[in-house]
């Protein structure tokens, strides 16, 4: 990707698909992509603790004229095969 318009250097932005989704969802989606098929165990809640996450990518959008091109399924699948490729034991 190539930055049209100059940012600040060293500025961190977030690229999401604005649906918002459970940790859990991700969890269950991961899972099936995977594989994984034991129960997740849960802990007390912690302060501050994510359990919804929506990420926008306006600055993005406007700044280098970016969209999506997957989605969310996909992303997972093509994140996952990327991991398993590059960091196996």
């Amino acid at each position: 990707m190539s930055n049209r318009r100059p940012g600040r250097r060293g500025e961190v932005f977030s690229l999401g698909s604005e649906w918002e989704m459970a940790a859990n969802q991700i969890l269950r989606m991961l899972a099936a992509i995977t594989g994984y098929r034991r129960e997740p165990i849960y802990g007390p809640r912690k302060v501050g603790e994510t359990f919804r996450i929506c990420l926008k990518a306006e600055w993005v959008r406007q700044a280098w004229d970016w969209e999506p091109q997957v989605d969310r399924e996909e992303g997972l699948e093509r994140t996952v095969a990327f991991c398993k490729e590059r960091w196996r034991p």
